[in-house]
């Protein structure tokens, strides 16, 4: 199993098993970068597919893994019984052959001559491999006995001890170089030198002639150490540092050199031949090295749960500050970066990059100073508090009420009173009648009631005051006469009609903010635009939008298909920011 990055552990792994059951897996070989799985042979079938589940596994940020557990298939193969055999064995340098055999194996040990040699994988940094590189610890030459023991299939099934002599040859080839020229690495200048083969580090001496302003001087024979290029394998190639070589560095002139040594050679002891280097010599500025540390850099968060800004103390490379792959959030490269400013970066992260509100690490790597020749190491900054990114989506849409009627205002309640003598009648709160009537009263002769000559009810009065109730709506009597006689007129209050409106309901994957502009959505039938309600025309209640239209929908519209498409002026988002996820297309509306 190998991880796109360096792990910390190789995490908990288990597989199910040919009766159902969950075991343990052996994961004993971890390297940081990949971890070597084993089943128990007992309990698998020969060809089936056994799945791994893996939890616990996080790299140096503690980013857990994505998805978490992760699972990964393998098909089970029967075991390798058949012993492995050598196919061939081939010198390829003085004191070097290679032995490959036809399958891949395990290291064990090889003698030539009877003394013990280095066996180590011809793939760098494998375990195993079909092809072995053995190293003598002196040159190879004449028939020599090659004894090979102890290797081993993957299996384990070991291959038999093998004895047989090898004809070598000495390399007796001087190493050649095969390219010389100048060249500068962090600011510094060297004659670099590219041979045909291997070759020893080791002392050189350089001498020749120089031209500067059309006069030509001799140069006087220079000494110095020729050495490997830093994290160099091939051995094939050597610097020599002009730094202090004040005769090989002489401002615009040409240098036409001779370089020779007898501590240079190929593994098979032979010194390089004589080799020519021409250059013209131009003094070259300290490189910038700056670099970008933690505190150089802030990440904040904005708005739009999908968006960061990374700030650097200086100006940045633009072409690798804008680079998505030097910017990890939650483990994962984002989608996208531009810089607003010179020092600031924007980040957009993928869609569900953030499932969940929490904590999250950022990590910035590989960015450069402006004009700096040096990427950064990688710097981790904790962002508190970032809301998931999962944009909302639209579930479905429905026309729910097809259903038009223009509203209505009512009627207040009225109250009219006619009365003789010198009678007052006030009526209470109108918007209390109930009731239409038209009644009469007679106050009586000895003025101590009033009768109400529809049913003959009675009130009585006192000190020329009494009240009564017509209709819901109560009357006070003053300075009732008697025999006299008043009529009282109350008309009921009409309710208002209630204007309805076709609406269509489109159903969200969650609850969304509340605030909507009422152009955010237009509603069309075929390529034609409907007219929305002048008001409240789009309402978001929790997860459902609801959408007003300004008159019922023909049947030639409904033929034609209802589509929801979003504005420009858009700004439906769910409660963390994130804009609900529509299509420019739109969704049809179901009916």
């Amino acid at each position: 199993m190998i991880f796109s990055e360096p792990v910390q552990a190789q995490g908990t792994w288990t597989y199910t098993d040919k009766d159902g059951n969950t075991v343990t897996a052996d994961a004993a070989k971890f390297d940081n970068k990949s971890v070597e799985l084993s089943v128990n042979p007992e309990r698998v079938v020969v060809g089936s597919t056994v799945t791994f589940t893996g939890v616990n596994i996080s790299d140096a940020a503690n980013n857990l893994i994505t998805p978490n557990p992760v699972k990964v298939d393998f098909v089970i193969g029967a075991k390798d019984v058949v012993a492995p055999t050598i196919s061939s064995i081939t010198q390829i340098g003085g004191k070097k052959f290679e032995i490959t055999f036809d399958k891949e194996v395990s290291a064990g040990t090889v003698t030539v001559g009877g003394v013990s040699a280095t066996v180590a994988p011809k793939t760098e940094n494998a375990t195993t491999d079909k092809t072995f590189v053995v190293t003598t610890s002196s040159v190879l030459n004449d028939p020599q006995t090659v004894t090979v023991a102890g290797f081993k299939n993957l299996d384990g099934t070991p291959m038999a001890d093998y004895s047989k002599v090898v004809v070598f040859q000495k390399d007796t080839v001087a190493p050649t170089a095969k390219e010389s020229k100048v060249v500068t690495i962090d600011g510094k200048q060297y004659i670099q030198l590219t041979f045909d083969k291997e070759v020893t580090e080791g002392q050189v001496s350089i001498s020749g002639s120089q031209v500067k302003d059309f006069v030509t001087t001799s140069v006087a024979e220079v000494t110095a150490q020729a050495s490997y290029p830093a994290n160099d394998t091939s051995k094939k190639v050597l610097l020599v540092d002009l730094t202090d070589k004040t005769s090989l560095t002489v401002e615009d002139a040409n240098y036409d050199l001779t370089v020779s040594s007898t501590a240079v050679k190929s593994d098979a002891e032979v010194a390089m031949a004589s080799t020519k280097v021409a250059y013209t010599y131009k003094k070259v500025e300290a490189a910038n090295t700056e670099v970008f540390v933690t505190g150089d850099i802030e990440v904040a968060k904005t708005a739009n749960p999908s968006t960061l800004t990374v700030t650097f103390s200086k100006d940045v490379d633009g072409a690798s500050a804008t680079m998505a792959s030097n910017y990890k959030v939650n483990g994962q490269t984002v989608k996208s970066v531009k810089l607003t400013s010179g020092k600031v970066a924007e980040l957009t992260l993928n869609p569900g990059q953030i499932s969940v509100t929490g904590t999250y690490n950022v990590a910035i790597s590989d960015v450069k100073v402006k004009g700096s020749t040096k990427v950064m190491d990688t710097v981790t900054k904790p962002v508190t508090e970032m809301k998931e990114n999962i944009a909302p989506t639209v579930k479905s849409a429905v026309l729910t009420s097809n259903d038009f009627v223009t509203g209505s205002e009512g009627e207040a309640a009225k109250a009219d009173v006619t009365a003789s003598g010198t009678t007052n009648v006030v009526a209470g709160a109108l918007t209390n009648a109930t009731t239409t009537d038209l009644t009469t009263y007679t106050v009586s002769s000895d003025g101590q009631k009033i009768t109400n000559n529809k049913n003959a009810t009675e009130v009585t009065v006192t000190d020329g005051n009494a009240t009564f109730t017509q209709g819901g709506v109560e009357f006070a009597v003053t300075s009732a006469t008697a025999d006299e006689t008043f009529t009282v007129a109350t008309t009921a209050k009409k309710d208002a009609v209630t204007a309805k409106s076709p609406t269509i309901t489109l159903k969200a994957s969650e609850k969304l903010n509340a605030t909507v502009a009422q152009d955010a959505l237009e509603v069309y039938a075929g390529s034609t635009k409907l007219a929305l309600a002048p008001e409240d025309a789009i309402v978001i209640n929790n997860d459902t939008i609801t959408i007003k239209l300004a008159k019922a929908v023909t049947t030639a519209e409904l033929s034609a298909g209802l589509t929801v498409k979003p504005t420009a002026t858009n700004n439906i988002k769910d409660e963390a920011g994130n804009a609900l996820d529509i299509s420019a297309s739109g969704v049809q509306v179901a009916r």
